[in-house]
């Protein structure tokens, strides 16, 4: 109906619900974020978010709604920059937007993780067209987005990264220039970008617990991750790294995992096997 184009991949991103509002991202001549009224559909705002070198492509990442610098705020990512809106107008609240020292080669980026934010800081990740990318976390103060950290080690456009307390944990996706293989799971401080810790494993499971496509929720102190092994795994969150409390292979053909395990209830719902399977178990013992 819109006559949006389709890129790479189609559009990924979820939509989000703010108030009345259905907010979604499309590519259009004169948009990339749309905002309608869900009860009758009518169009309420239209944006257009292009990053320094003008390309767009951010099309996969879905969009978090939070309060920050005082305000409601919408962050999302349209390629290689990162942008706060006012949810209800579509204003630009304010926009980060990475120099050519920063990356000096002209690219779209393409996200699928989703930037997650504590307080008035916004972590979130960049993924250059021909490079391996790399996470980075600003903050904003009266309107204006300032650069906190950098991370060249942590690079996962595909997987979004979660919050435990005032840390972020997100699954790097490598290999690193250093040799590393893909797989580390690394546990940051949003407010320095210290590494707290860093790990391959978790308890005696194998390096293939973390590297093959895994998606993490964190209820209190409780990590559940699901990854393209099938293996659906609890662990307790710790300052020194997480411990295992509980693990399961649900699915007997297990296909390539995209889905991210859902908690309500007591009840952990998990899609995986070749066929789409879902899975529910009752971990109210286990999960706060």
């Amino acid at each position: 109906e819109l006559d949006a184009r389709h890129p790479q991949y189609d559009h990924n991103a979820s939509p989000v619900i703010v108030g009345d509002l259905v907010i979604v991202l499309a590519r259009l001549p004169d948009a990339s974020i749309i905002a309608f009224d869900k009860q009758t559909g009518k169009e309420v705002w239209r944006a257009l978010h292009k990053t320094r070198r003008g390309a767009l492509g951010g099309f996969w990442s879905t969009p978090v709604h939070r309060e920050i610098d005082g305000r409601p705020c919408l962050v999302y990512l349209p390629g290689l920059a990162v942008v706060g809106l006012n949810p209800a107008t579509g204003e630009t609240l304010w926009k980060y937007d990475f120099s050519e020292d920063e990356i000096p080669v002209a690219e779209r980026g393409a996200v699928a993780a989703s930037p997650v934010a504590i307080g008035n800081r916004v972590f979130f990740p960049f993924h250059p067209d021909h490079g391996r990318g790399f996470s980075a976390c600003i903050e904003i103060s009266q309107g204006q987005p300032k650069l906190l950290w950098k991370s060249m080690a942590l690079a996962h456009w595909w997987h979004s990264p979660v919050v435990w307390k005032n840390y972020i944990i997100a699954i790097d996706q490598g290999p690193s220039g250093e040799g590393n293989p893909a797989g580390a799971l690394y546990c940051y401080d949003i407010a320095t970008g210290r590494l707290q810790w860093k790990t391959y494993n978790i308890g005696d499971t194998s390096r293939d617990t973390l590297t093959k496509g895994a998606k993490m929720i964190v209820a209190g102190d409780r990590m559940i991750l699901h990854n393209d092994s099938g293996v659906v795994l609890v662990a307790q969150l710790t300052s020194e790294g997480p411990k295992p409390l509980a693990m399961t292979k649900p699915f007997r053909k297990q296909g390539r995992n995209w889905t991210v395990p859902v908690l309500a209830g007591g009840r952990l719902y998990c899609r995986g096997g070749r066929e789409g399977v879902l899975a529910c178990f009752d971990v109210s013992a286990n999960v706060e």
